[in-house]
């Protein structure tokens, strides 16, 4: 009875989470639950009628009621045939409207989500939260609610009747109904373990299985394949028998419940509802019709049984939602995108430290840096120096451990995350293409540019040329992660997405390190004018991209250890000169 309790606190806490997370769902819960009641309505209607049938039609030979209950079946028929449809109705488009909107929360919150925190989710696993999760986050809706509730007050109602007509007979069957509540809890436990088991496998799986497919040429030229295949092997014989173990949980309570009721406590009440006829206690009518009412009381039951092992099975993918679905009380969800101001352009870095999760070592200690607007910055240093953390300070991708950052005279911290990554665009060393044609990828920084920006774009970081001589021009499918395209191609593809929305600000991290000297020199150009009414900030290894700088920042283990020009610098500074000029 305890654990039954603890499972009714579960369902009201769930009731809870969805008044704040699903509008609308008290008035579907409302008329699903009337439509239900209508139906327990009809089903305790049917037997009293079977038994006028048998006890006055057949054995007392009254035809004169025939009609009456062949009328009364027709009409029951019907009801049931409405109410079922239009319960079905609401069951249904309830589903996908809570399926939807579940669906499109997660996806804003994680797009919202900060970047430390979305670094910690595997992409396998929120694939499976979105896809399989949800379904089944829905179906508990569905489960747990109405059709339990429901359940329980068919098992009560039905309970009761069984009471009345026949409390011996009765008693007899309602002292299995604790055995099968007791049966229950021990098998929904191992369903529920099985299940995170399986769940959680099969986000590792997917993880692997999606990096593995784009990284199918690697493989073969590592000659991988058999250890690849080892792995899909491996995965898939854990998978088998994690479900092969929650088949087992499941089919041993429907076992269980298929030889208790419908055997063992069955033959028990014939036997017994047999002698109470001899005795003239109960007629044959008043026992097949208490039968039936056993029958439906123990299927109303065994819906009760059936309720909690879902519940149990579907707590962790319910737990897994709630956690995305939370996350939108952990940061402030964005308004309409504000376009950047006039002034903007300047950055101020104040003692700013940082370290990564897990990690003692700062990636950034006390760093003080300022740049001007339409300053060109270049920041260059070994790997592992703290440039990229620098940078992900800069993108807002990070917050500082302390210190503070300033974008146009404002704390970024009290900046609207849009209106921040308005103002700033990024060209990373590997920038992400989608699997989408040219125009589609280009549009997804400016939505309605109309083809003569999209040229001018493609122009302006050197793509025209490659784009003009495809057959299909802008609607040029790239495939998975750009993988038609050239490395160079790729990386020019990114800066003409930036450049079509020509941000005050373009950070440059590593941007030209794949591309040919020709069109390296031509994306030099293409800065050098940018800078003239940009601020630009380049992260670099090659010399060629700092030179022109107005200003080089060398940082050395998170520190800014040495800042000027590049001929300030040049044979005056040890790690400068390192990066540089010795061979």
């Amino acid at each position: 009875m305890n654990n039954q309790m603890d499972l009714i606190k579960k369902r009201i806490s769930l009731m809870k989470t969805l008044r704040i997370h699903m509008e609308q769902s008290t008035r579907y819960f409302t008329l699903r639950f009337a439509c239900k009641l209508l139906l327990l309505l009809s089903t305790i209607t049917v037997p009293v009628l079977f038994k006028i049938l048998i006890d006055d039609v057949m054995i007392a030979g009254d035809l004169s009621k025939l009609i009456v209950i062949c009328i009364g079946l027709a009409i029951l028929y019907f009801i049931d045939t409405a109410v079922i449809f239009t319960e079905r109705y609401l069951k249904n488009k309830h589903f996908l409207k809570a399926s939807y909107k579940i669906r499109c929360k997660i996806w804003k919150n994680y797009v919202h989500m900060p970047y430390e925190k979305a670094e910690q989710f595997n992409p396998g696993d929120i694939k499976n939260r979105i896809d399989s999760d949800i379904n089944k986050f829905s179906e508990l809706i569905q489960v747990q609610l109405v059709d339990y509730l429901y359940s329980l007050v068919s098992a009560v109602s039905l309970g009761v009747i069984s009471v009345v007509l026949n409390w011996k007979l009765a008693l007899f069957g309602l002292m299995m109904v604790p055995l099968s509540f007791w049966l229950t809890k021990r098998l929904g436990t191992g369903v529920g373990k099985t299940s995170e088991a399986f769940r959680e496998t099969w986000g590792k799986y997917e993880a692997w299985l999606q990096g593995s497919l784009q990284a199918w040429k690697e493989i073969k030229s590592m000659n991988a394949t058999k250890r690849e295949g080892r792995t899909f092997t491996r995965f898939w014989h854990t998978l088998s028998l994690q479900f092969f173990k929650r088949q087992l949980y499941w089919y041993g309570n429907r076992g269980f419940i298929a030889i208790k009721n419908f055997f063992i406590t069955r033959m028990n009440l014939y036997f017994i509802g047999g002698l109470l006829i001899f005795a003239g206690e109960l007629t044959i009518g008043g026992l097949l019709v208490f039968m039936k009412y056993y029958e439906q009381f123990f299927t109303a039951i065994g819906s009760v049984t059936n309720a909690d092992m879902h519940l149990y099975d579907f707590m962790p993918s319910m737990q897994r939602i709630m956690e995305m679905l939370d996350e939108s009380t952990s940061h402030q969800m964005e308004a309409d995108i504000k376009p950047p101001a006039p002034e903007s352009g300047h950055i101020l870095l104040q003692n700013v430290s940082f370290s990564y999760p897990h990690k003692e070592e700062k990636a950034l200690d006390n760093v003080n840096l300022h740049v001007g607007k339409g300053e060109k910055l270049a920041v260059v240093g070994k790997s592992g120096s703290g440039k990229s953390s620098l940078i992900k300070m800069i993108l807002g991708l990070y917050k500082p451990d302390s210190g503070n950052i300033f974008f146009n005279g404002a704390n970024i911290n009290e900046q609207a995350k849009n209106s921040l990554h308005c103002s700033i665009g990024a060209v990373m060393q590997d920038s992400m293409i989608f699997n989408l044609t040219i125009r589609e990828n280009l549009l997804l920084a400016k939505p309605r540019a109309s083809d003569q920006d999209l040229m001018e774009a493609c122009r302006s970081a050197c793509l025209d040329d490659f784009v003009a001589s495809l057959p299909n021009k802008l609607n040029t499918l790239v495939g998975e992660k750009g993988i038609k395209l050239s490395g160079g191609q790729r990386q020019r593809m990114a800066i003409a997405r930036i450049l079509l929305v020509k941000p005050p600000i373009i950070v440059f991290d590593e941007a030209t390190s794949s591309l040919d000297h020709q069109t390296e020199k031509a994306i030099h150009n293409v800065i050098e004018e940018l800078a003239k009414e940009r601020t630009v900030i380049i992260v670099a290894h090659r010399l060629s991209s700092i030179q022109n700088a107005d200003r080089v920042v060398v940082m050395d283990q998170g520190k800014i250890v040495a800042e000027g020009s590049h001929e300030s610098l040049r044979g005056k500074h040890e790690i400068y000169d390192t990066l540089f000029f010795d061979q």
